[in-house]
């Protein structure tokens, strides 16, 4: 009678022997040892955790429970002695020892490999069990899909039928590899590699991508700069046109009205009931004169001033004379002072009271005067 232990491995209950359970620990333990240090070395022992629960289920049965002795050899035999990995072993001593070990026959399995997958990695996964090259594979599946007459569910099918190779001795099986501790940190070495190369190209492409990104946001940004630019310089231009037409329109609309008030003015002068209402406002007839000058001079020369402008925004003349603009606001100086005058000398006459005297000989027969008012036009 043996003395049993009940273990778990890799999620797996197993009832071992004692003596068994003390070889396997202290394998497993200077295995642990030996990839603790490495990279991926908790990957490794829980793909070799997994590969040893999986060949000692196939020991066990519903008459044999408990793992013996034998078993763990043999499981050790076929995953390699502890031995073969520690430092010094030459390649000629595990070139004998390698001679000497009984593993499994190595037994193909049909997995979807995720590692080389375009969809669902079935058809990397029958290439990798036929060991064919996948192009031929994906171009046979086309082919029967699109032009052969098979439907697209078939392909469903067999994603969801066929398991996909997640751990490292499921990727290993679908090669037809050994699946032992060698294979299988030799596996998880290259994916962790791989991994590493990823992620280093990830950090590249994203790094040049942000550069990118930037140097493009620069040059959109400057493209949406001088866009703006160019944009405001034409509608400046258009609208500094637009502004030359109106203040050449309303500058010559301006200048004929203000010529035909003071041309009207002047020959009305000549008028003698015009003359009556003149010498009413005007004690002086210079007065009535120098005003038509002075309103002449205080708004014709703005109107003229607007006629200019309009013709160099127009036609874009950027010459522009320093001693014209010096005149022009002199001129229409002298205007303003004239209308001034006038205006604060007329004021001034109306501010004086006066009287006005007339005698009237009246003629009549007799002493009493009788006086009729009418209502005549001529008062």
């Amino acid at each position: 009678m043996n003395k049993t232990v009940t273990i778990n491995i890799s999620g797996i209950i197993f009832h071992i022997e004692e003596d068994a359970y003390d070889k396997l620990s202290k394998y497993l333990s200077t295995i642990k040892g030996y990839f603790s240090k490495t990279d991926g070395g908790n990957e490794i022992m829980s793909d070799i955790e997994a590969r040893i629960a999986e060949m000692l289920q196939g020991k066990t049965s519903a008459v044999k429970q408990v793992v013996l002795m034998a078993d763990v050899d043999a499981v050790i035999e076929a995953m390699g002695k502890p031995e073969e990995f520690a430092e010094g072993h030459t390649e000629k001593e595990e070139q004998e020892e390698e001679s000497f070990n009984t593993s499994e026959p190595i037994k193909k399995r049909l997995f979807r490999d995720p590692d080389n997958k375009a969809v669902g990695g079935v058809c990397s996964g029958i290439a990798a069990y036929f060991d064919v090259d996948i192009v031929w594979i994906r171009l046979a599946m086309f082919l029967l899909i699109f032009f052969g007459g098979l439907s697209l569910w078939v392909y469903i099918i067999l994603w969801i039928v066929i398991p996909e190779a997640k751990t490292t001795a499921e990727k290993l099986a679908m090669r037809g590899e050994k699946i032992d501790i060698n294979n299988i940190s030799k596996t998880v070495k290259e994916e962790a590699e791989q991994l590493k190369q990823r992620a280093k190209k990830y950090g590249n492409d994203l790094k040049n991508n942000s550069q990118d990104f930037r140097n493009d946001s620069r040059n959109f940004f400057d493209k949406l700069g001088d866009f703006i630019k160019d944009f405001l310089i034409i509608f400046s231009k258009f609208f500094a046109r637009i502004i030359g037409l109106m203040l050449l329109i309303f500058g010559v609309i301006f200048m004929l009205g203000l010529m035909s008030s003071v041309f009207g003015f002047s020959i009305a002068g000549t008028n003698t009931e015009f003359n009556d209402w003149v010498n009413i406002f005007f004690m002086d007839r210079s007065h009535y004169t120098m005003g038509l000058i002075g309103v002449s001079l205080f708004f014709g020369i703005p109107f003229i001033m607007m006629i200019y402008g309009g013709v160099k925004l127009l036609f874009k003349i950027h010459y522009s004379n320093r001693w014209l603009n010096i005149s022009a606001g002199l001129v229409w100086f002298i205007g303003f002072i004239i209308v001034l005058f006038v205006g604060i000398k007329t004021g001034k006459d109306f501010g004086e009271a006066g009287k006005v005297k007339e005698p009237i000989k009246i003629e009549t027969e007799c002493d009493t005067l009788y006086l009729t008012l009418t209502k005549s036009k001529e008062l």
